[in-house]
């Protein structure tokens, strides 16, 4: 396992130290502190953010030595990344060395001012990066994450919700440096149907690769379906997409044109795919040369799942439309036709091959190499 980024020693604002001034704590952090530091037989579990450095200028995503030190083997994902070589032991200790510490929550709060009031949500957001929610099962202590995306995902290509590209990265660099995961808005107290807990938007569980993501996809979850919506009954004039032209069907997708220009990851992927299904009724699998903890990983190709788990090669334009530059004047201003796509058939078949369930399969498990 790589090194977990982390601060070998407090910083010289660590709230932990107890040879400073104590400021008052921004509410949002003392409320991530509580999630985030249990005690002996009440750890916290591993899909839970770990605290990161308030030095956010210099390295925004460095777990913090102090917390680390005092409440650092009482959370879970910290046992997990030490037992596996991503954490040294020094680290979750106090060390006479360093700056001293206080030696508990509960008396580094106490020795500060009250917390300061939180900042305003920004209008729209549409999701909530909300360490207060819990969306841990009950019964099995897996974090609850979405079956699919919900009818309004945030993190759709499509902008569901028209907050704007630089809206979403914005939102997006937020939750990775918070080592973080997104809660589904229509999964929030506010918005769900009564009875209804919250849970991890499927969006960000595929596209964000943080720490907190890797150790829920390591350990599993428990996947449920989004809210149904409140109102199922389709808009007068509605078409359904069996029944769109040929150019409406590209309409939809255009802003796909290009966007794995930069290369792909197995959440994209399913992104992508997902779209594909829903607008030409087509199933395709990007298989790939391995799966190990974290992830799927080197060369790929693209394929078309045919009748009895046959696959059939990728043909076309569809891999030039999604991977050459909208600015190469030789890209395909169209995929082409679903017929168009379908080659000739593999001399394989994905038995015995791992799958994530979606649109991405391996040839080898490297899991427990």
């Amino acid at each position: 396992m790589k090194q977990l980024p982390h601060r070998p020693t407090p910083c010289g604002r660590c709230p932990w130290r107890t040879d400073i001034p104590a400021e008052a704590l921004p509410a949002e952090r003392a409320g991530r502190l509580r999630a985030a530091c249990g005690r002996p037989g009440a750890e916290v579990a591993p899909y839970v953010p770990m605290d990161l450095c308030n030095q956010h200028h210099d390295h925004p995503e460095l777990v913090c030595a102090g917390w680390l030190a005092v409440h650092g083997l009482d959370h879970l994902g910290v046992r997990i990344a030490a037992s596996l070589g991503g954490l040294p032991a020094a680290v979750l200790r106090p060390d006479p060395a360093r700056p001293p510490l206080f030696t508990d929550l509960d008396t580094m709060l106490a020795g500060r001012p009250q917390p300061t009031p939180p900042n305003e949500p920004r209008a729209g957001a549409g999701a909530v990066e909300d360490t207060a929610l819990d969306v841990g099962d009950p019964d099995t202590g897996l974090p609850r994450v979405l079956s699919r995306r919900c009818s309004t995902c945030v993190l759709d290509p499509a902008d569901l919700m028209h907050l704007g590209t630089e809206h979403r990265r914005g939102f997006l660099r937020g939750v990775r440096a918070r080592d973080g995961y997104v809660i589904c808005h229509q999964t929030l107290p506010s918005t769900a149907p009564p009875g209804y807990a919250p849970a991890v938007c499927r969006g960000s569980y595929d596209k964000i690769r943080t720490t907190t993501v890797k150790i829920m996809k390591l350990f599993g979850v428990v996947e449920v379906d989004p809210p149904a919506p409140a109102n199922t009954t389709e808009p007068t004039g509605s078409v359904a997409v069996a029944d769109l032209s040929t150019d409406e069907r590209y309409a939809l997708i255009a802003d796909l044109a290009g966007c794995m220009v930069d290369g792909y990851t197995p959440e994209q992927v399913n992104l992508v795919f997902d779209r594909l299904r829903e607008v030409f009724g087509v199933e395709l699998v990007a298989v790939w040369e391995y799966l190990d903890v974290w992830g799927f990983g080197g060369n790929s190709d693209f394929y078309l799942r045919a009748e009895e788990g046959r696959l059939r090669e990728l043909a076309g334009d569809l891999w030039r439309w999604l991977n050459d530059s909208p600015d190469d004047p030789d890209r395909p201003t169209t995929p082409g036709s679903a017929k168009s796509w379908v080659g000739h058939a593999a001399d394989f078949t994905l038995d015995g091959y791992t799958s994530d369930g979606a649109h991405n399969a391996a040839a080898e498990d490297r899991r427990d190499i």
